[in-house]
């Protein structure tokens, strides 16, 4: 059974963890420093730890879902470790020259989905790096088809579609309430 982690187990990481675990298709590792917000995973068969080296060493395919600037630190953490393994990043705004910089030996692939993954309709769009297969390309599409749509993008793209689509659903849910509360206050 292929192994996925999550170094990073916050919102959105957390929301993958989930998913793919609900499949029954994956043994699943999550990191967060923090494990007491995340314990509910867990029950889903969900192996959390603090450690970023272990999520690194025991996966097959490792996504990274932190804030930009905790990417360099963590990807200086374990990239000896990931010699030949699909590196997923999850984190807005680093390109994926930047990661594959950090962590040469990976095999690199860019993506933003947004928050509505959770109930596994979300739209993520992803980037490939230089040293991705088609094998490997067929199992980003299978991971993100558990999530809801997804689809290649140009790199180029990917600050738009980030812009549009992760944070789209924030935009509108604020309109959305904006609506009610106006609604409310005319009776």
């Amino acid at each position: 059974m292929l192994t996925i982690g999550v170094i990073g187990a916050g919102q959105i990481g957390s929301a993958i963890a989930k998913v793919l675990a609900e499949t029954g298709k994956y043994e699943i590792i999550a990191s967060r420093r923090k494990i007491g917000k995340v314990r509910d995973l867990e029950k889903l068969g969900v192996k959390l730890t603090r450690m970023n080296r272990e999520v690194a060493k025991e996966s097959d395919v490792i996504f990274i879902s932190v804030k930009p600037y905790k990417v360099p630190e963590i990807l200086n953490e374990v990239s000896d470790l990931l010699r030949n393994k699909l590196l997923i990043s999850v984190a807005a705004a680093i390109s994926i020259s930047k990661l594959q910089k950090l962590a040469p030996e990976a095999k690199i692939v860019r993506a933003m989905p947004n928050i509505a993954l959770k109930v596994k309709t979300g739209f993520i769009a992803y980037s490939r790096g230089p040293k991705i297969t088609e094998e490997d390309i067929n199992l980003v599409r299978e991971l993100f088809s558990e999530m809801g749509y997804c689809m290649e993008v140009d790199e180029g793209l990917m600050d738009a579609v980030t812009a549009l689509s992760g944070s789209g659903p924030a935009y509108v849910a604020i309109m959305i309430e904006a609506m009610a509360h106006a609604g409310l206050k005319v009776g």
